[in-house]
C-alpha cells in the first residue's frame, strides 16, 4: 500500500497539480495580452475619433 502510494499515486498527483497550475498561469498570461491589445485598440481609436473630430471643427 505504502509503495502504490509513493510510487503511483502521490507521482500522478503532483503531474496533475503541475497540469493544472501551468494550465492556469497560460490562461492568465492569454487573457493580460488579450487585455494590453483590446487597451491598444480601444486608444487607436479613440485617437482617430480625435483626429475626425479637429478635423471637422477645423473644416
Amino acid at each position: 500500500r505504502v509503495n502504490a502510494l509513493q510510487y503511483i499515486f502521490i507521482p500522478e498527483y503532483e503531474d496533475t497539480v503541475s497540469f493544472i497550475v501551468s494550465s492556469l498561469e497560460e490562461r492568465d498570461r492569454e487573457e493580460t495580452f488579450r487585455l494590453k491589445l483590446l487597451k491598444r485598440n480601444m486608444e487607436k481609436s479613440e485617437e482617430e475619433r480625435r483626429l475626425e473630430k479637429s478635423q471637422e471643427i477645423s473644416a
